[in-house]
């Protein structure tokens, strides 16, 4: 098993007043806030996520930096069109979903730099 640390940034877009910010509080701090408060800009949030992928024999330390962009309409649908994106069902409210979905595109960017680590040795 080798050890791995990986680096990678999310930006997490979508419609005005959707829950991005909320999901990422719920992530970061696991702490919830009913109150609404307008992102203005851009924020950045960091967190560490550990990410065992035993496939391929790695014990990976992803450094996540997570950019909550201000929202605008539209932007579900231009992503869909952009990406072949899969969506993950959340509630920052419960915490239903939250770590599992920052778990799996976590793991995906993993595998992603991976490959690219690999096809660059060959």
């Amino acid at each position: 098993m080798r050890s791995e640390v990986l680096k990678a940034k999310v930006c997490l877009v979508g419609d005005l007043a959707v829950g991005k910010t909320s999901l990422i509080r719920r992530f970061v701090l696991d702490a919830f806030e009913d109150r609404y408060q307008t992102t203005l800009g851009a924020k950045v949030t960091k967190k560490v996520l550990q990410i065992f992928m035993p496939e391929e024999g790695v014990d990976a330390r992803m450094d996540l930096t997570i950019w909550d962009i201000m929202g605008q309409p539209g932007f579900q649908e231009l992503l869909r069109e952009a990406y072949d994106a899969d969506f993950i069902r959340t509630s920052a409210k419960t915490g239903a979903g939250v770590e599992e979905a920052f778990k799996r595109i976590g793991t995906v960017v993993a595998r992603r730099q991976l490959e690219g680590v690999a096809g660059e040795e060959e």
